[in-house]
Protein backbone atom coordinates (compact mmCIF):
# COMPACT_ATOMS: atom_id res chain seq x y z
CA UNK A 1 0.00 0.00 0.00
CA UNK A 2 1.15 3.24 -0.56
CA UNK A 3 0.85 6.71 1.23
CA UNK A 4 -0.89 8.24 -1.75
CA UNK A 5 -4.03 5.49 -1.62
CA UNK A 6 -3.92 5.86 2.38
CA UNK A 7 -4.86 9.58 2.15
CA UNK A 8 -7.59 8.64 -0.54
CA UNK A 9 -9.91 6.65 1.33
CA UNK A 10 -13.04 7.92 3.39
CA UNK A 11 -11.91 6.83 6.56
CA UNK A 12 -10.50 9.21 8.78
CA UNK A 13 -6.87 9.57 9.40
CA UNK A 14 -4.80 10.68 12.17
CA UNK A 15 -1.88 13.16 11.39
CA UNK A 16 1.77 12.52 11.44
CA UNK A 17 3.98 15.25 12.81
CA UNK A 18 7.46 15.10 12.04
CA UNK A 19 10.42 17.20 12.69
CA UNK A 20 12.44 18.12 9.67
CA UNK A 21 15.97 17.02 10.09
CA UNK A 22 18.83 18.74 8.08
CA UNK A 23 16.13 20.84 6.29
CA UNK A 24 18.08 22.68 3.82
CA UNK A 25 15.64 24.83 1.65
CA UNK A 26 12.85 21.85 2.67
CA UNK A 27 12.86 19.35 -0.04
CA UNK A 28 11.36 16.73 2.73
CA UNK A 29 8.87 18.77 3.31
CA UNK A 30 8.23 19.52 0.05
CA UNK A 31 7.23 16.46 -1.15
CA UNK A 32 5.30 15.25 2.22
CA UNK A 33 3.14 18.43 1.20
CA UNK A 34 1.58 16.74 -1.29
CA UNK A 35 -0.51 14.67 0.69
CA UNK A 36 -2.47 17.39 2.51
CA UNK A 37 -2.44 17.89 6.23
CA UNK A 38 -1.42 13.90 6.67
CA UNK A 39 2.36 14.90 7.84
CA UNK A 40 2.42 17.74 10.09
CA UNK A 41 5.59 19.63 10.37
CA UNK A 42 6.05 20.49 14.18
CA UNK A 43 9.90 21.69 13.84
CA UNK A 44 12.80 21.84 11.93
CA UNK A 45 16.87 22.05 12.08
CA UNK A 46 19.22 23.64 10.03
CA UNK A 47 23.06 24.83 10.55
CA UNK A 48 23.59 26.69 7.29
CA UNK A 49 21.85 30.52 8.22
CA UNK A 50 21.26 30.65 4.23
CA UNK A 51 19.41 27.88 4.02
CA UNK A 52 17.35 28.64 6.67
CA UNK A 53 16.39 31.84 5.81
CA UNK A 54 15.20 30.57 2.62
CA UNK A 55 13.16 27.74 4.53
CA UNK A 56 11.90 29.94 6.73
CA UNK A 57 10.69 32.50 3.58
CA UNK A 58 9.14 29.62 1.44
CA UNK A 59 7.42 27.98 4.20
CA UNK A 60 6.66 30.65 6.90
CA UNK A 61 7.14 28.24 10.08
CA UNK A 62 5.44 30.16 12.60
CA UNK A 63 5.08 28.12 15.75
CA UNK A 64 7.38 25.84 15.04
CA UNK A 65 10.44 24.48 16.91
CA UNK A 66 13.42 25.50 15.65
CA UNK A 67 16.89 23.81 16.23
CA UNK A 68 20.47 25.27 14.88
CA UNK A 69 22.44 22.19 15.65
CA UNK A 70 21.88 18.77 16.81
CA UNK A 71 24.05 17.63 20.07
Amino acid sequence: IQISDLCRRNAPLTQIRYLDMFAGIGGFRSGLSHYGDFFVPVGYCEIDPYAKRAYEAIYEPKGEIYFRKLQ
